[in-house]
C-alpha cells in the first residue's frame, strides 16, 4: 500500500527533455550522473532511458519500462562496486578513505600525547564521533536529500520496520517455481498441430528452469533468465507493469528460430520449438548466455 501511495505521485503523464538518460553499458554510472545533474532534471517524473551501442545507435525512442528496469538495475549494480561504497557485498557501507588519517586526527584535535587510560578513552571517543558524525555527514545528508523525492523520507520515517525489511534485509532468491508461474502461456487452440508442439515446449521450459536452479546449465542462473526477459533480476515489490507473457517461435517455411526471444517492455519471452530436450536446453542457454544485451540475440 505504501509503494503504490509513492508510486502514483510519480508524474507520469510527460517525460521531459531532460530526463531523458542517454547511457553506454560499460558507462552506466558516468552517463547517470550526466543526466541527473541537469538544472531541469525532474526526479518526480519518469525517465526515458536510451541505451546506446558501440556505434551510436540508440535502442529506441519510447521506453515502456523494459530499458529502465535494465538501466535501474546496472545502475544499482554498478553503485554498489564503486568506492563510494566497502566492505562485504552483502553488507556495503559508506567508505571512508582513512588516507593521512593523521592529518584527520589533528583537525579533530585527537592528535596528542596520550599518558593515561582516561586520555586513550578521550581520544576513541573523539575519534569516534568524528567518523560518524563528522566524515559521513554531508554523505548522509545527501542521502536525506535524495530520499525528499516524492515524500519518501517521511515514509521511511512513519515505518521504518517496514522498510528496513524491504531494503536491508536479503531478497529471497530465484526459485523454478517462481518463473513457472510468472508467466502467463499464450497458447494456440486446443487440438491444433500448433498446440500440442506448444505443450511439449512448455514442459522442456519447466524441466529446463530446474536444471538452471540445479546449476546444471554452465553459468546460466534464474535472475539471468528473467533479466532477459524482463530487464530486472528480481520480481519488483509492486510486481510487473504487465502480465509476463510466454509466446511461441513456429517455424515459418525457411524461417527457423533456434534461440529465444524477449520484448522487455511489454515482459515477453518467446521459447523455440524443438524436437528434442537436449536442443531446447542447449539452444536456450547458448541464447541468453551470448545474448549482448537483455531481450536480443
Amino acid at each position: 500500500m505504501i509503494l503504490k501511495k509513492l508510486h502514483s505521485r510519480v508524474d507520469l503523464s510527460c517525460c521531459p527533455t531532460s530526463n531523458q538518460i542517454n547511457v553506454c553499458r560499460d558507462s552506466i554510472l558516468q552517463g547517470s550522473l550526466q543526466a541527473f545533474k541537469r538544472r531541469r532534471f525532474n526526479p518526480d517524473a519518469r525517465l526515458d532511458v536510451i541505451f546506446v551501442d558501440s556505434d551510436g545507435v540508440g535502442e529506441g525512442a519510447v521506453d515502456e519500462g523494459g530499458p529502465t528496469r535494465e538501466f535501474l538495475r546496472l545502475l544499482m549494480r554498478e553503485i554498489q562496486r564503486s568506492k563510494i561504497f566497502e566492505g562485504p557485498e552483502d553488507k556495503r557501507l559508506l567508505a571512508l578513505d582513512t588516507h593521512d588519517a593523521g592529518d584527520s586526527l589533528y583537525m579533530m584535535g585527537a592528535l596528542r600525547y596520550i599518558s593515561s587510560l582516561e586520555e586513550r578513552d578521550s581520544l576513541v571517543q573523539s575519534a569516534a564521533e568524528y567518523f560518524v558524525n563528522g566524515r559521513t555527514n554531508l554523505a548522509l545528508r545527501q542521502f536525506e536529500e535524495g530520499f525528499k523525492t516524492l515524500g519518501l523520507i517521511d515514509e521511511l520515517k512513519n515505518h521504518p520496520d517496514i522498510f528496513e525489511d524491504l531494503f536491508i534485509n536479503a531478497v529471497r532468491p530465484l526459485e523454478a517455481k517462481d518463473l513457472s508461474t510468472l508467466f502467463e502461456v499464450d497458447f494456440s487452440p486446443l487440438g491444433s498441430n500448433k498446440r500440442q508442439l506448444e505443450n511439449k515446449t512448455v514442459c522442456f521450459w519447466r524441466d529446463w528452469l530446474i536444471d538452471v536452479e540445479e546449476g546444471d546449465c554452465n553459468s546460466l542462473t534464474l535472475p539471468m533468465v528473467l533479466e532477459f526477459a524482463s530487464g530486472a533480476s528480481s520480481v519488483p515489490p509492486l510486481g510487473f507493469p504487465h502480465q509476463p507473457k510466454i509466446e511461441f517461435l513456429h517455424t515459418s517455411g525457411q524461417d527457423t528460430r533456434v534461440f529465444p526471444e524477449a520484448n522487455t517492455c511489454l515482459i515477453v519471452l518467446r521459447l523455440p520449438i524443438h524436437s528434442t530436450y537436449e536442443s531446447f536446453r542447449t539452444y536456450m542457454a547458448e541464447g541468453i548466455l551470448q545474448s549482448p544485451t537483455f531481450g536480443t540475440m
